[in-house]
């Protein structure tokens, strides 16, 4: 067995049990101290995002890599979510709305939701 099909494994148990394993860190989380220092909070940064991440748009580790390998794609949609977007609904606030700033204020964060889902990762 290949390492990728012991990941792909791994990583489809994972799944089938997520719900318990994110109580039982969280009850280990509250009650165990672990160290404090860089390498701990890398490995949880880490972790957490590649956690948030992969169950957020549901695929599988080896997809995963797949993306890895041509990152160009979600990069690009990255800036049209948190760059673009926004740029246009001020511009639309501006056009439409010159004198209303609140408008102009909703119309930018209603442009913005989207990034709150991708600012978790």
């Amino acid at each position: 067995m290949s390492m990728q099909e012991r990941f792909s494994r791994w990583n489809e148990w994972l799944a089938r049990r997520m719900f318990l394993l994110v109580l039982l860190a969280l009850g280990l989380g509250f009650s165990v101290k672990l160290p404090a220092g860089p390498a701990v909070k890398g490995a949880v940064i880490g972790l957490f995002a590649y956690m948030t991440f992969v169950t957020s748009i549901g695929i599988s580790f080896r997809q995963f890599f797949r993306v890895l390998s041509r990152p160009w794609v979600p990069l690009w949609v990255l800036v049209l979510v948190h760059v673009v977007t926004p740029l246009v609904a001020w511009g639309a606030g501006q056009l439409f709305y010159p004198d209303d700033a609140q408008l102009r204020l909703g119309y930018l964060i209603g442009a913005s939701i989207p990034i709150g889902v991708t600012s978790i990762i």
